[in-house]
């Protein structure tokens, strides 16, 4: 364990209790300590006003968290020390109860400042630190400042996303429980009764490796449960090989083309409840056992939450980590969570191969190739799909992106982590209707009731792009009509 930075209190000229760090400087001033916590936050006043989430390094004794939090009492504040034993010596010497802050140490920032910076509700965000603190700490703050800036700009990607996709999500885990009640046990996939049967999982990606890593497939079928993604289903099928899984979690319309022309007879269909919806309708019309599960969106949270207060029941969606919300990464999940020790990738190249981005055979080569003409040509069409964003030169031949690498860096360290994850059980069917669940929601929203707020966040990022008057009362607004909506699509269905 590391030293605290701190070795005890002091008491300045004005009677005050000040922190003395182990070098036998205080943090504020030994003569004033107050005048100093004023001073901070007059110093930094122009950007407190300004976010509606404040991260500040150094917490002593609170004597500047408490003016912070009595200035903005509606404002998050998180405020973090250098380690586990400065933080416990901290809390033992506030100046006042200061139960409105989030108190933590730098090694959790990670964990901490994602799950209380909520852009959508939040804002805008600042970060100041005690100008002796960081002194102290001197040898540390780059680190510091360059963790802090990579959490942030990991935060900022997933709200884009939210702002891209959070109506779309929030429609179709509301359309995909409707799905879920016309099954129930009819087509649920039986997760408690699974047996790997001594093989290893092979995760399909749809990078251009698979054109040649795909005869080895082939040739050793039987040793592997094969897990395919939803992009790769299409060339799967076309070397004659049906898929044990399929795993989808994108929401958009366009992800339906995976699987034109396409029986799903033989496989199980893995979804996402975020899902594109018409996949999912899709698969209960073929009879294909249907998995649904959740990647911890807040609605989802909250459907688990209440089956287990007002239904007294677990949820039979269980949760599977999609990483930076790749659908591979989805598949490797479910596998362990399947009790597959194992995992062979195929496809999974993270990166553009000889001028492909994709394997042959997805939807893309036939839409692409279908419609060329002299001057737009299928390599011409692939070119526009690469050339999304700026390369990166990995070789003469093989190029990627920054999402890309993102994509990658967020697998490689769930791998890093080893197998260490028991095999999950989840509640068998139940005769439980999430029409419920709906119902119960749709009365929550109309009542602006706070417990439900959580489960509106990513659509609360896409109502503040589209929408000028954002505020919390329109979304729920917007949000009461959407559910409303899939109500009134409900009953249409029950009456044809």
């Amino acid at each position: 364990m590391s030293e605290c930075i701190y070795k005890g209190m002091q008491i300045a000229k004005n009677g005050s209790a000040v922190p003395v760090f182990q070098n036998g400087r205080t943090l504020f001033s030994a003569y004033n300590p107050e005048r100093d916590a004023e001073s901070f936050f007059s110093a930094h006043k122009e950007a407190f006003d300004t976010a509606g989430c404040i991260l500040v390094g150094g917490i002593g004794n609170g004597l500047h968290l408490k003016i912070l939090s009595e200035q903005y009492p509606e404002k998050q504040i998180i405020a973090f020390e250098a380690d586990e034993v400065s933080l416990a010596f901290s809390k033992a010497n506030l100046v006042c109860p200061l139960e409105s802050v989030v108190m933590t140490e730098i090694s959790q920032l990670n964990y901490i400042l994602p799950a209380n910076y909520l852009p959508a509700l939040h804002g805008n965000f600042a970060f100041a630190s005690i100008r002796s603190w960081s002194d102290n700490l001197k040898d540390r703050m780059d680190t510091i400042l360059s963790m802090i800036n990579g959490v942030i700009s990991t935060i900022s990607a997933d709200y884009s996303v939210q702002a891209q996709f959070g109506k779309l999500w929030h429609r179709n885990i509301l359309v995909n429980l409707k799905h879920y009640d016309a099954i129930q046990d009819k087509q649920t996939f039986d997760f408690n009764g699974f047996e790997t049967g001594g093989r290893k999982a092979a995760i399909i990606g749809a990078g251009p490796s698979l054109d040649e890593s795909i005869l080895t497939l082939i040739e050793h079928r039987k040793e592997f449960c094969v897990f395919s993604t939803d992009t790769a289903f299409g060339t799967l099928k076309a070397a004659g090989i049906t898929p044990d899984f399929i795993v989808t979690v994108d929401s958009q319309s366009i992800s339906e083309q995976h699987f034109i022309g396409h029986n799903l007879k033989g496989t199980v269909l893995a979804a996402d409840l975020t899902a594109n919806s018409s996949i999912i309708r899709k698969a209960i019309n073929q009879n294909c056992p249907l998995l649904l599960f959740h990647n911890n969106h807040p609605l989802s949270l909250l459907i688990d939450e209440w089956l287990s207060s007002v239904k007294h029941t677990e949820s039979p969606f269980p949760s599977i980590d999609s990483g930076a919300g790749t659908v591979l990464h989805a598949a490797v999940d479910l596998s362990r969570k399947l009790d597959f020790q194992e995992q062979v990738f195929f496809g999974a190249d993270f990166s553009y191969i000889n001028g492909k981005p994709y394997t042959k055979g997805t939807y893309l080569e036939q839409q692409f190739f279908a419609c060329e003409k002299r001057t737009a040509n299928g390599e011409t069409a692939y070119n526009k799909v690469m050339f999304r964003s700026p390369l990166i030169s990995l070789s003469s031949d093989i190029y990627t992106t920054e999402v890309l690498k993102r994509y990658q860096k967020a697998l490689e360290s769930y791998l890093d982590n080893g197998y260490n994850q028991n095999k999950i059980t989840i509640a068998p069917p139940h005769p439980v209707k999430m029409a419920d669940f709906t119902s119960w929601y749709l009365e929550k929203l109309q009542k602006k009731d706070k417990k439900v707020l959580f489960s509106l966040l990513p659509l609360f990022a896409w109502y503040k792009k589209n929408f000028l008057n954002a505020d919390t009362e329109s979304v729920y607004a917007f949000a009461e009509q959407n559910t409303a909506d899939v109500g009134r699509i409900q009953c249409h269905q029950r009456k044809k």
